[in-house]
This record gives C-alpha cells, sequence and structure tokens, in this order.
C-alpha cells in the first residue's frame, strides 16, 4: 500500500495524494480530525464516509492497544515497515552477549514489539527502546553506538557460540 498508492495513483502531472494518510491512517482523525469537530461544530455536517472509516479503524486500534503492545506500529505503520528495511545497518543498536546470557526469557515479556532478543538480538521489529536491557539481570544486553559499547563491558558483538 505505501508502495504501490503512491506508483499508480497518480495524476495527470505524475504527483499523488498521500493515500496512506487521507483514507487509513488514524493518526489525523485523533490529533486533527476530532478537535476541529469539536471546536468548530459547523464542520460537523461534512463529515463523509472517509471521516467515519478512519473513526472505526482508530476506534479499531484503541480497542486492540488494550490488550495488546502497540498494534498499529506493528502492523500498520508505513514508516516502521520502512525503517525495518536499514535496521541492519542502525548507527545504534543493542547487542547480545552469549556467554552472559542465560536464556532466562525475562527480555520477552518486555519487549513492545515482540521480540524475543536472546533468540533473535538482530530483529527487524526491534525499536531499540531498551526495555530488555533494564530487565536483564546479566547485563548480557548492551547499547552501542557506531562500534563504542554504552552499558556493559563489551566492545565488539559477540557470535553466538556454536
Amino acid at each position: 500500500m505505501v508502495i504501490l498508492l503512491p506508483l499508480f495513483a497518480i495524476d495527470e502531472f505524475g504527483t499523488g495524494d498521500p493515500w496512506f494518510c487521507e483514507y487509513f491512517c488514524p493518526a489525523g482523525t485523533l490529533e486533527a480530525g476530532l478537535p476541529m469537530i469539536f471546536l468548530q461544530p459547523i464542520l460537523q455536517a461534512n463529515l463523509g464516509w472517509i471521516f467515519l472509516l478512519k473513526l472505526c479503524i482508530l476506534i479499531l486500534f484503541i480497542a486492540w492497544a488494550v490488550i495488546s503492545s502497540r498494534p498499529f506500529c506493528r502492523t500498520a505503520c508505513p514508516l516502521g515497515a520502512f525503517y525495518a528495511l536499514f535496521s541492519k545497518i542502525k548507527l545504534v543498536r543493542l547487542n547480545l552477549d552469549y556467554s552472559r546470557c542465560t536464556n532466562c526469557e525475562a527480555c520477552h515479556d518486555v519487549c513492545p514489539m515482540g521480540v524475543r532478543f536472546n533468540e533473535s538480538p538482530n530483529d527487524m521489529e526491534c525499536i531499540t527502546c531498551m526495555s530488555c536491557s533494564k530487565v536483564c539481570k546479566h547485563n548480557a544486553i548492551n547499547l552501542e553506538i557506531g562500534e563504542l559499547s554504552i552499558l556493559g563491558k563489551s566492545k565488539r558483538p559477540q557470535t553466538k557460540p556454536a
């Protein structure tokens, strides 16, 4: 949707509208649409099916967020999908020191993205929130900027034992 709509849904000048934002993204409804309707009641007469669609999507994601962590970011956000493409070349990343990791799985319970860090430390879904490093009692998860380790003792990424 993020790639195909801008490529094919274009006007006579070769430009397109921000289709995802216009028809699906609930952020605009929450941050601009709802406040404007309450601040300027005259706009209520102009509400159409697009607003109702986005309001339904907003309600769906709010309800989903009550039972799950970051559902919009994990499933529908085009920026998250785009950023994940570059996750292998991040300047700031988390490293796992396999020699310190006891596989206690404490990192599994706190990750808002559902990453099982001790099993896949280079997961594309990782947003480097450091929740896992805060709960790791063995200091097996280190923050690294460039090649410099900020937390922990290791200077280089550890390789998984054979």
